[in-house]
């Protein structure tokens, strides 16, 4: 039994185990525009329909068809957009016909647990309490040979695995707007971005940007993944005018996504007036988003339940 016991703390500790987070940097690249013979600087953003956007140092978006650019430029675009679409392959979520729930193991558990009652009565219905000194040895043994049936595996997802359909119930306030489904390793959810409440009022003069809200595809292989097994990193990078500052860090249970309080500029984007009344606003592609903690939610939903999830596969309860 003891060492049974170590076992098991011995998995749930090496699953506490962090893993290495690397904040990649955003350099600047000088690209060759054969078609006007310019020379501009930026990152590259997108190819898309043979054309590339690139976006520059002043956060504006430029774009020319791929023949525009010089040869070692369109190779260089080539490889990125592999890149990008082997990347997106090998993440792409699991279809909604994929999803298996492992109904043999939950079978397991329950028939280990009705084959332990039944004992229990046995124990005590039929047999002399004298002798229920023989029998408890037998009765010990069992317990454990039923707990060792188990997979290693499948004794490290019950201890270690978040409950998909505790996760599922903070979005049911907001379905069918908000669609969710799950396999054994991600929670998605599926969204069109757009809130139930107004949108863009509240936002100072100088913070407007000039972009309106519009419905997004995050459905299907778009779908947000949540990750069932979420890991504290040993070496944890802060949410700040550094990091994460170029897309989505969590989404809130009404299916709208969370960024950084900072923008991609480094400016607080509350303080610099940019956010409405919900602490929201729109990006260059009209994509609603949020910059600080939608706390209003909990007038729709439980306080008890997260009213977030971040992209790492923790939980967001109010402003923690």
């Amino acid at each position: 039994m003891k060492k049974f016991i170590l076992s098991l703390l011995v998995l749930l500790f090496y699953h506490l185990s962090a893993h290495d987070l690397k904040n990649s940097v955003i350099n600047n690249r000088e690209w060759n525009i054969i078609i006007n013979n310019e020379t501009i600087s930026g990152t590259f953003f997108m190819y898309k329909n043979g054309n590339v956007f690139i976006e520059t140092p002043n956060n504006s978006i430029v774009n020319y068809p791929l023949s525009g650019f010089s040869i070692k430029d369109q190779d260089y675009i080539k490889k990125r957009n592999a890149e990008i679409i082997s990347l997106n392959k090998k993440n792409s979520p699991i279809l909604k016909k994929e999803i298996q729930i492992n109904y043999y193991l939950y079978l397991q558990i329950v028939s280990i647990c009705l084959i332990l009652v039944a004992l229990f009565i046995l124990l005590f219905k039929k047999i002399n309490f004298n002798k229920l000194k023989f029998a408890l040895p037998f009765l010990v043994l069992s317990i454990i040979l039923g707990f060792y049936s188990f997979k290693q595996k499948s004794i490290y997802s019950i201890l270690v695995s978040t409950n998909p359909l505790y996760i599922d119930s903070a979005f049911v306030p907001f379905k069918p707007k908000v669609h969710t489904f799950w396999n054994s390793n991600y929670f998605y959810i599926e969204s069109k971005g757009i809130p139930d409440h107004t949108m863009m009022v509240g936002i100072s003069n100088h913070g407007w940007q000039q972009q309106v809200p519009v419905p997004q595809c995050y459905i299907g292989s778009n779908a947000w993944p949540i990750p069932l097994n979420a890991v504290v990193a040993s070496t944890p990078i802060p949410v700040n005018q550094l990091h994460f500052y170029r897309g989505a860090i969590a989404v809130a249970v009404n299916g709208v996504p969370i960024f950084n309080p900072y923008t991609n500029t480094g400016v607080d984007a509350f303080l610099d007036g940019q956010l409405d009344d919900f602490g929201g606003h729109c990006g260059k592609a009209d994509d609603y988003h949020y910059h600080t903690a939608p706390l209003h939610l909990y007038s729709q939903t439980s306080a008890t339940l997260p009213v977030a999830f971040a992209l790492d596969g923790f939980a967001i309860y109010g402003s923690l």
